[in-house]
């Protein structure tokens, strides 16, 4: 049990007392996404609570993943001191790698899995829903509305049986940590093999879907291509889920299992952290400008927000001047612009009104008075 858990390439000492590991990076990386996760988090939050002062569906289904990505991050952070990230087997002594199975490691391991295969459903179904409100009018029931509420079931019911399988993987469950029980195992890698491949298709359905809906607006082309980008912040879940499915692949065929699962962990925590960032960033400038945010952060830079009307050929278009009382005790009274309109008097009861041509239609006065 003192030896190494395999035996080292040739050229290579096993070092049981200070093995090369790349620790430092793991937990930098770690703190990162827990950084982004929690800022994307409260951006919402701010906009949502305290902007519009309303929560719907969507943020507890964010909150949920948001508990579940928290316990997939305490399990993994667990694996630091022992056996550490990107330690090769040879550098672990075989009485380690026995006792890793009799400690809440192999827990932790079992436990991170189920976090990973809840949190990403929960995630896809609040985006998802997000979506309808957006793309979806009230009552409609197009193609766009329909393909969403699929994605929804499925990723209900994947969640579901993800679960049950790796929890199923060996009956009794705790004998993937206490392996001397009598009992048998499936192969858990299939399953986790399975789950990523899963993951990576709906992340790229989830990618698509919105892009045919934003292309049929009836805006420019300029407005459509920054609609689009913002949209487009779930090709960073895509390339995180397909790193993530080939270091899957890679764990599940390496003999030097403890070095390969570091990747695993890393893609799993990059595609978790696009989730948030594709959940909660599009719908923070559409949130700013109806609270009136946008407006207020655009007058404060000096722009103008007052649309200003363009001429038009054989029309003219006048303003009224602001009105102030001396003593502020009036209303003021903004630019209003004074259109052509039907009077709302008794004058024309009794017989249409005449074709007026083009020049000085209505005049009206104002008096302003003030008490003394």
């Amino acid at each position: 049990l003192d030896g190494p858990a395999m035996p080292p390439p040739e050229g290579e000492v096993s070092n049981f007392t200070d093995p090369p590991n790349q620790n430092g990076m793991a937990v930098a990386v770690m703190t990162v996404c827990i950084a982004v996760v929690v800022l994307c988090l409260a951006t919402r939050a701010y906009a949502r609570l305290v902007l519009l002062k309303r929560a719907q569906a969507q943020e507890y289904l964010i909150l949920a993943a948001f508990g579940c990505f928290v316990g997939w991050s305490y399990c993994t952070m667990s694996l630091v001191p022992s056996p550490g990230f990107y330690v090769h087997t040879w550098n672990v002594r075989l009485g380690q790698t026995v006792m890793m199975e009799l400690t809440t490691t192999r827990q932790h391991v079992h436990l991170a899995g189920v976090f990973y295969s809840v949190c990403l459903p929960l995630l896809k179904i609040s985006i998802m829903v997000e979506w309808l409100g957006i793309f979806s009018s009230p009552g409609t029931r197009n193609w766009f509305f329909w393909v969403s509420w699929i994605m929804i079931s499925v990723q209900v019911a994947f969640a579901i049986a993800a679960v049950i399988a790796l929890n199923l993987a060996c009956i009794p469950t705790k004998k993937k940590w206490e392996f001397w029980l009598p009992g048998k195992c499936i192969n858990a890698h299939d399953i986790e093999t399975v789950s990523a491949a899963f993951q990576l298709i709906s992340d790229c359905i989830v990618l698509l879907l919105p892009q045919k809906v934003i292309w049929d607006l009836r805006l420019s082309w300029k407005k459509k291509l920054g609609v689009s980008i913002i949209f487009s912040l779930g090709i960073l879940a895509c390339v995180s889920a397909a790193f993530r499915l080939a270091g899957t692949v890679q764990y599940a065929e390496a003999v030097d299992s403890i070095y390969n699962i570091g990747p695993v962990c890393f893609w799993a925590y990059a595609e978790m952290t696009c989730g948030f960032i594709v959940v909660c960033v599009p719908c923070v400038p559409k949130i700013l400008m109806e609270s009136g945010v946008w407006r207020k952060m655009k007058k404060g830079f000096g722009q103008s927000v007052t649309a200003t009307s363009k001429s038009q050929s054989g029309a003219t278009t006048g303003r009224s001047q602001n009105i102030r009382s001396v003593n502020n005790s009036y209303t003021e009274i903004d630019e209003t612009e004074l259109k052509d309109f039907r009077s709302e008097s008794t004058e024309h009861l009794r017989h249409a009104p005449a074709k007026v041509e083009q020049g000085i239609k209505r005049t009206t006065q104002v008096t302003v008075t003030q008490s003394s």
